[in-house]
């Protein structure tokens, strides 16, 4: 073998090892990237629930507003549905 295709042996070697070292951290990021993904589809599952039994909670206020309140009662069905609100702003944030 000549000296010429031992150097390009050689290179091809360490061109190889690089391969292989690149493919082996994308291997790990891959990983790394689907148990992220499996954690956001759990987080996105359970803001799908809270949205539906808020929105059975929302359909319930709607029909008890037929209801005469007090004033500090409607006050404070107000507050309820301003944290209500919130819960759902926070669960679409979490999906986006």
């Amino acid at each position: 073998m000549t000296e010429e295709q031992k150097n390009k042996l050689l290179k091809i070697e360490g061109l190889t090892r690089v391969l292989l070292e690149k493919h082996s951290q994308l291997k790990e990021e891959l990983s790394e990237l689907r148990n992220e993904l499996l954690k956001v589809n759990e987080d996105l599952d359970e803001c799908h629930g809270e949205i539906a039994r808020l929105q059975l909670e929302n359909a319930s206020l709607k029909s008890a507003t037929a209801v005469s309140y007090t004033k500090d009662e409607a006050i404070a069905e107000k507050e309820r549905l301003k944290n209500l609100v919130r819960k759902i702003d926070k669960c679409i944030s979490l999906l986006k």
